[in-house]
C-alpha cells in the first residue's frame, strides 16, 4: 500500500490514521494501518476488535467501519470519513455555551445507551474518542478494548499496562478495586469527558501514574460548579453521580443519565430535581460490596496496618464452601495503591493434589509476570534484588517457576545434594526469596486458599516461611474449610511462635444482609422483604449460593422488570413450587446444561485440568487453535461460570462451578476421559513444554492408569511417573514424589529385573531414598531388600544400602549399620578393623601423614575427579558410617 496517496491524519505507537479514496470507494474513507512490522496475534486481534464490534453496528453515534483488509503484510482498516475533531479541541477552542455543551452531552449518551443495548462495553471513552463536528453530531470511535461481557480485573502492576487511557479510566479498572469491569465503567469514563467539557479541566491532573490510579480510587474531584459558575449545581451533581467511586452509585444506564440531562434543559427544572428517576437498566445487577461483614474487614484492615508497621502477622480464615473467604479476602486490594504494596494469591485444587506447591506456584508466577511488566529501570532492580538473594543457587527458584528465568536469567545447573541437604538448600532460597521482595516500600500481601487441599510439601513451605523471624512486610493470609481440613496440617499454623497469629471464622449471612443484598440488586423502593425470606429459606444465606440461585430466578424469567411501571413483578407462588434443589451443584448442572454443546465439552475438560486452566492448555486437549477456544468459551464466560485472569488462563468462579461441571461427567467415563486428556497433551507437547507441565499430563493419565493394558504404554507412562517423581524430589516434595514413583513401580512388568533392569533399579532406588526421607522405615527396608535380591553388582546396591545404614541409624540401631556398613566396604576392597586400638590409630595417622607430604598441595587442584566406581562407591558408604561411629564408636 502506497501511502504517499493519502493524507496522514494521526500517528500513535500502535496505529497510523490516513484519509483518502480507497480501491472502489467513492467517497473519502479513514484508512487505519497497523505499525508492527511483526505484530503479535494479540496485536491483531485488538486492531481488528473494531470492526468485530461495530461491523453490525448501526448507530448513528458509531463511526462505520467498512472493511478488514491487508496488504504488503500490513492490517488495514477502512472506516467511514467523518468531517469533525476531537471532543476536547472542540471546546477548547470554539465558544460553546452550556446549551450546546447539554446538547452534546446528550447525544454522547444517546449513543453510548444505543451500543450498551447491543451488550458492548467500549472500556476506553475519552475525549479523543469522540469526534463531533459542526453540526454537533458526534461520533464514537475506537472500539480496540471492546468486550461483550463483565471481567473482575486484578492488576497490582505498572499503571501504563492497564487497558484503557489513564485519566479517564474507572476505579474498577484499575485492577485494585476487586470489582467487575461493566458497562458502568463507560459512564465513569464519560464522567471524565463531560467534567472536561463543562470545566475544560480533568477531575485529576497528577502526572504520577499510581498517584493518577489513587485519585481514581479514592479521590473526590473539586465540584464543577466550582471551577465553572455558569454550569448549574444540579448538573454538576449528575457529573459527580458519574464519578462515582462505587459503580453501584452511579447512573445505572446511559439513558438514565439522558433523561436527567435532558430535564437540565429547562431553566424551571434546573434549579433542582432527584436524580435518577428514570434511571432503570431492567437488568439484575448484584452489588459486589460484602454484606455482613463489616467487622471482619475491619480486621483485615488492621492487620494489614500491622504489617505496614513491621510486624510479622499470620490471618486464618475459616468457614464453610461458599461463605465468602476469598471475597472477604480480596477486600484488600483497595488500600494497596497506598504504598505500593503487591497482592499475589493461590489456590489449593481438589483434583490437582498431587501437583507439588501448586498455590505456592501459582502466586509468584503472578508475581514474576507482574514484575516483568516494569519498566527496564525497575526490572533491572528487580532482577539485582532476587539475584542476590538467591545467589548461585537460582536454579531453585527457576526450576519450580520457569518465569524468573525471565527476570533473572538462565541458571546454572545445581550440584546433586543428598535429601538432607537438598531440602536445607531449598528452604534457605525460599526464605531467602521472600525476605528479598518483602519491603517496607513494596509489602506483599500472599494469599493462599483452600488448604485443606494442600500437599504436605506446601504445608512445610509455608509453615517455613510465615515462622521465618526475618521476613517482614510480608502478609500471609491462608483460608480453609474447617469442615473438611486436617486437625495435623492445621496444628502447623496454630503452633506457630515467631508470628501473631489471628482467627477470624466465616458463618452464613443472616436474614437481614440477604434482605440489603436483595434491595441493592433490584435498586428500586419496592418491599422486597417476602421474596427476600423465601430465597433465605431455600440458601439458608450462603452467600454463593443465595446469588446463585437469585440470577437463576433472573434468567428463568421468574423475576423480571416491568418498564411500563418501572417495577419488578416476581411469581411469589411460582417460586416456592419450582423444583430447585437447595443443593448449590445441582443448580448450576441446570445452568450448565442450558449452554451450547461445544461449550459443555470443552469446560467438562477444563474442570479436569482444575480450578485455574491455561487457554494453550486447553486449545491442545481440545483439538481447536487458540482463537476458536476461547470463542467457544465465551458463551461461559457471559454466563458468569469461568472467567479470564489473564489473557493466556481461566479460572473457574467457584469451586462449585467446577465442581457441577465435572459431575456431569458420566461417573464411569471420568477415568477413561482423564487418560485420554493426558495423552492427547502428552501428543503435543514438546521435550521442553512436557517438563514444564509433566504434572499436568501425568495427572490426568493416573487418573486411568488402571485402564492401561498395552505394554508399551505402560513403560512409557511409568517412565514419566519417575520424571515426576524426579522433578518432585528435587523440590523437596517427598511424599508427593513417593506416590508418583510408586505409580511408576506397579506400571513395571512382573519380570522387569530380567527385561528392564537399569530402569527398574532406578525406580526401586528413587523408591528407598524417598521412604527414608519420609521417615517410611519399614518400605526403605523393603526396598533394599528387592535391590540386594535382584541386584547383579554390589555397586548396583550401592545406594540401597547407603539408606539401609541411615535407617539404623535413625532407629539408633548404630551396631547394625556399623557391621553393615563394614560388610561392604570390605566386598569393595577396603577391610578397616571394627575395634581398633589407640597404637592402630597412631600408625594410621603417620601413614597418612607421610603419604601427604609426598604430594605438593597444589596439584590436588589439578586433579581430575574420582572416576573409580568401587572407590566412589565406599566414599559413599563411609559417608554414612560417619556419623554412626562418632556417636557410638569413636575408636573406628
Amino acid at each position: 500500500m502506497r501511502t504517499k496517496e493519502f493524507e496522514k491524519l494521526y500517528e500513535s505507537n500502535n496505529s497510523t490514521i490516513y484519509k483518502g479514496k480507497y480501491e472502489d470507494y467513492s467517497q473519502d474513507v479513514i484508512i487505519k494501518v497497523l505499525n508492527a512490522e511483526h505484530p503479535t496475534e494479540e496485536q491483531i486481534t485488538r486492531f481488528y476488535n473494531e470492526y468485530d464490534f461495530t461491523e453490525n453496528l448501526d448507530i448513528s453515534g458509531v463511526r462505520k467501519v467498512l472493511k478488514k483488509d491487508g496488504k504488503d503484510g500490513k492490517s488495514i482498516l477502512i472506516l467511514e470519513y467523518f468531517e469533525g475533531e476531537k471532543i476536547s479541541k472542540y471546546v477548547s477552542k470554539n465558544k460553546v455555551t452550556i446549551e450546546e455543551l447539554l446538547q452534546i452531552a446528550i447525544n454522547i449518551a444517546q449513543a453510548i445507551g444505543e451500543i450498551h443495548q447491543q451488550n458492548i462495553i467500549h472500556k476506553d471513552i475519552n475525549s479523543n474518542n469522540i469526534l463531533i463536528n459542526e453540526q454537533n453530531e458526534i461520533n464514537i470511535i475506537d472500539f480496540g478494548l471492546a468486550g461483550q461481557y463483565t471481567l473482575k480485573t486484578q492488576n497490582i502492576s505498572n499503571p501504563k499496562h492497564l487497558e484503557g487511557t489513564l485519566a479517564y479510566i474507572s476505579p474498577e479498572q484499575t485492577g485494585r478495586m476487586n470489582r467487575s469491569v461493566d458497562y458502568r465503567a463507560d459512564l465513569y469514563s464519560l464522567g471524565v469527558v463531560l467534567y472536561e467539557m463543562f470545566t475544560k479541566k480533568l477531575p485529576f491532573r497528577e502526572t504520577d501514574d499510581m498517584e493518577l490510579v489513587h485519585s481514581h480510587i479514592a479521590k473526590m474531584p473539586i465540584e464543577p460548579n466550582k471551577i465553572n459558575d455558569k454550569v448549574p449545581k444540579i448538573l454538576s451533581n449528575i457529573i459527580l453521580k458519574l464519578l462515582s467511586k462505587n459503580a453501584e452509585d452511579r447512573y445505572q444506564s446511559a439513558f438514565g443519565l439522558r433523561f436527567d440531562l435532558q430535564l437540565c434543559q429547562s431553566f424551571e427544572l434546573r434549579q433542582s430535581f432527584t436524580l435518577g428517576k428514570k434511571d432503570f437498566s431492567g437488568k439484575l445487577s448484584i452489588h459486589e460490596k460484602l454484606y455482613g461483614r463489616k467487622a471482619e474487614t475491619d480486621k483485615l484492615y488492621e492487620i494489614y496496618e500491622k504489617v505496614n508497621r513491621g510486624n510479622r502477622e499470620l490471618l486464618l480464615i475459616s468457614g464453610y464452601s461458599g461463605v465468602g473467604k476469598s471475597a472477604l479476602i480480596h477486600e484488600v486490594h483497595k488500600p494497596l495503591t497506598e504504598n505500593r504494596a503487591f497482592y499475589i494469591e493461590g489456590k489449593f485444587d481438589l483434583f490437582q493434589k498431587n501437583i507439588p506447591y501448586l498455590a505456592v506456584t501459582q502466586a509468584f508466577t503472578d508475581f514474576a509476570n507482574i514484575i516483568l511488566k516494569e519498566n527496564d529501570e525497575d526490572l533491572k532492580y528487580w532482577k539485582d534484588l532476587i539475584q542476590k538473594s538467591v545467589g548461585n543457587v537460582g536454579g531453585v527458584l527457576t526450576n519450580l517457576i520457569p518465569e524468573f528465568e525471565l527476570i533473572i536469567g538462565k541458571q546454572k545447573e545445581l550440584p546433586r545434594l543428598e535429601g538432607k541437604e537438598s531440602q536445607n538448600r531449598f528452604n534457605y532460597v525460599w526464605t531467602s526469596f521472600v525476605k528479598a521482595i518483602s519491603k517496607e516500600n513494596h509489602p506483599l500481601i500472599f494469599f493462599i486458599d483452600d488448604l485443606q487441599w494442600a500437599d504436605n510439601a506446601s504445608v512445610q513451605l509455608l509453615k517455613l516461611i510465615v515462622n521465618d523471624n526475618e521476613i517482614r512486610y510480608f502478609f500471609p493470609i491462608i483460608a480453609y474449610r474447617d469442615n473438611e481440613i486436617d486437625a495435623n496440617d492445621l496444628q502447623e499454623f496454630t503452633d506457630l511462635e515467631n508470628v501473631n497469629i489471628s482467627s477470624i471464622k466465616l458463618g452464613n449471612l443472616k436474614q437481614e444482609d440477604v434482605n440489603n443484598l436483595l434491595k441493592d440488586a433490584l435498586s428500586n423502593p419496592q418491599n422486597f422483604e417476602n421474596l427476600a425470606k423465601l430465597i433465605y429459606s431455600k440458601t439458608h444465606g450462603n452467600a454463593f449460593f443465595t446469588v446463585q440461585f437469585l440470577t437463576n430466578l433472573y434468567e428463568e424469567a421468574f423475576l423480571n422488570f416491568d418498564f411500563t411501571e418501572n417495577i419488578w413483578n416476581w411469581n411469589f407462588e411460582e417460586i416456592e413450587k419450582q423444583n430447585i434443589s437447595n443443593n448449590v451443584i445441582e443448580l448450576m448442572k441446570n445452568k450448565i446444561h442450558k449452554l451450547p454443546k461445544n461449550t459443555q465439552d470443552i469446560l467438562k475438560i477444563a474442570s479436569c485440568i482444575g480450578n485455574r486452566f491455561e487457554l494453550r492448555i486447553l486449545s491442545i486437549i481440545y483439538k481447536k487453535d487458540e482463537k476458536t477456544a476461547k470463542n467457544i468459551l465465551e458463551n461461559a464466560i457471559l454466563e458468569n461460570l469461568i472467567y479470564p485472569v489473564d489473557k493466556r488462563n481461566f479460572k473457574f468462579v467457584h469451586d462449585k462451578i467446577q465442581q457441577a461441571v465435572y459431575s456431569t461427567i458420566p461417573e464411569n467415563e471420568k477415568k477413561l476421559f482423564h487418560l485420554q486428556t493426558g495423552k492427547l497433551l502428552l501428543g503435543f507437547l514438546d521435550k521442553k513444554s512436557l517438563e514444564k507441565h509433566i504434572f499436568d499430563v501425568i495427572n490426568q493419565i493416573n487418573h486411568g492408569i488402571n485402564l492401561i493394558e498395552n505394554k508399551t504404554e505402560r513403560k512409557q507412562f511409568a517412565e514419566l511417573n519417575l520424571q515426576a517423581g524426579l522433578k518432585a524430589k528435587f523440590s523437596s516434595a517427598y511424599f508427593t514424589a513417593y506416590n508418583y514413583l510408586k505409580i511408576s513401580k506397579n506400571l513395571l512388568e512382573k519380570n522387569s529385573w530380567e527385561t528392564d533392569y537399569q530402569f527398574t533399579l532406578k525406580v526401586y532406588d528413587e523408591l528407598t531414598e524417598i521412604s527414608y526421607l519420609i521417615g517410611n522405615y519399614e518400605k526403605t527396608v523393603f526396598f533394599v531388600n528387592k535391590i540386594i535380591e535382584n541386584g547383579s553388582d554390589i555397586l548396583d546396591e550401592i545406594n540401597a544400602y547407603y539408606f539401609l545404614i541411615n535407617t539404623h541409624r535413625a532407629k539408633i540401631d548404630f551396631k547394625k549399620a556399623i557391621k553393615i556398613g563394614l560388610e561392604i566396604l570390605g566386598k569393595l576392597g577396603i577391610n578397616l578393623i571394627e575395634n581398633p586400638t589407640q597404637e592402630q590409630i597412631r600408625n594410621s595417622f603417620i601413614e597418612t601423614q607421610i603419604n601427604l607430604s609426598k604430594i605438593e598441595k597444589d596439584i590436588f587442584y589439578d586433579l581430575d575427579l574420582m572416576i573409580d566406581k568401587n572407590m566412589l562407591g565406599a566414599s559413599k558408604i563411609l559417608n554414612a558410617l560417619g556419623t554412626v561411629c562418632y556417636i557410638s564408636n569413636p575408636a573406628l
